[in-house]
């Protein structure tokens, strides 16, 4: 089932800047502490490691970000996975991203057809060249959000999606685009485990998995993931803090 397409909402009320993103997080990459081929986890152990070379940049004044050539087939493997038995009820993910590719592309994927994927142009959630796609698997099947402005203009954009136990919500640059309700209890899958990874879409079983499809091109910064459903207010600080990349 596909979730409604629709314009962007009211203004959010923007309260001052805070530190959001917590020890909660089960990875936050700040992409401003790589070694070798190691991005550091910015609130745990979750370290990322980077797939065929994929490289350091620096923006503004003290920003960083990584940036990815699909045809070099480059991405990130996150540093853990969700398995068959696992379900979540909350959860909370984002992205800075920046890019000009019209390609159908996966941002962050925990499988396709087995936890979520969120994405851009990825045809077969019915998202046209340039727009936001996310697929998830639930309890009670699986559901697509859509917001089918081109947002490949290279220029940065925050993408945050967030679950509230059936409760699906699109936030991007700030403002909260689309909410659905999916009338379902849980994202989960009982098919397979799936690894997490950045910049493409992935298909792995254990944490050495390879990627599947939809390789990125262009730069990625500040991604994470909490067991927590964020705020409006929160979603809205957390634009305000990167309004300078």
């Amino acid at each position: 089932m596909r979730g409604d397409t629709v314009s962007a909402s009211d203004e959010i009320t923007i309260t001052p800047p805070q530190e959001v993103l917590d020890t909660e997080t089960n990875f936050y990459y700040k992409m401003d502490d790589i070694t070798s081929s190691v991005i550091s986890d910015e609130n745990g152990d979750n370290d990322g490691t980077i797939v065929n070379s994929a490289t350091q940049e620096t923006f503004g004044t003290t920003g960083y970000a990584l940036t990815f050539d699909a045809d070099s087939l480059q991405y990130v493997r996150l540093g853990y996975g969700k398995l068959t038995t696992e379900t979540f009820e909350n959860v909370s993910v984002g992205l800075w991203v920046k890019t000009d590719s019209q390609s159908s592309q996966a941002l962050v994927s925990f499988g396709e057809t087995e936890f979520y994927t969120l994405g851009m142009g990825l045809h077969y959630t019915g998202t046209p060249d340039g727009g936001i796609g996310l697929h998830i698997n639930t309890d009670a099947g699986v559901f697509y959000l859509v917001a089918e402005q081109n947002y490949a203009d290279n220029e940065w954009h925050l993408i945050i999606f967030t679950y509230d136990s059936g409760t699906l919500k699109l936030y991007i640059d700030g403002f909260l685009f689309a909410t659905y309700e999916t009338g379902s209890s849980y994202i989960g899958s009982s098919t397979a485990d799936r690894y997490g990874m950045l910049g493409v879409e992935s298909d792995a079983t254990s944490a050495a998995g390879t990627a599947d499809s939809y390789f990125f091109t262009g730069m990625i910064t500040k991604p994470f993931e909490i067991y927590r459903t964020l705020p409006s207010e929160e979603v809205a600080a957390l634009y305000q803090e990167g309004e300078e990349l």
